[in-house]
């Protein structure tokens, strides 16, 4: 097996083990969203989130702005299983 598809089987795993827990409290998320202007950043435009984990950004962005499209990318193909779940 080759160096990338161990990573991503560890990512994948990784996000298996902690799907249920709460994402949006790191320093970062904080600093992301006390940073955005939505009428600047994010209302009427196509707004990219790449390594979206789980996708609780992106729903967050979603839920309180109105981006024009809002496109959520990441690794692990269980993170993107599991955003797409929280969008369905």
């Amino acid at each position: 097996m080759n160096e990338s598809r161990v990573s991503r089987s560890a990512y994948d795993a990784w996000h298996t083990r902690v799907a249920a827990a709460p994402a949006l409290d790191s320093p970062w998320h904080r600093l992301v969203q006390d940073a955005l202007t939505p009428d600047v950043d994010l209302n009427g435009r196509r707004v990219p989130e790449i390594a979206c984990g789980r996708g609780e950004l992106a729903e967050w962005c979603a839920s309180r702005f109105n981006p024009a499209l809002l496109v959520a990318a990441d690794f692990s193909a269980t993170a993107v299983r599991l955003a797409r779940t929280r969008f369905a």
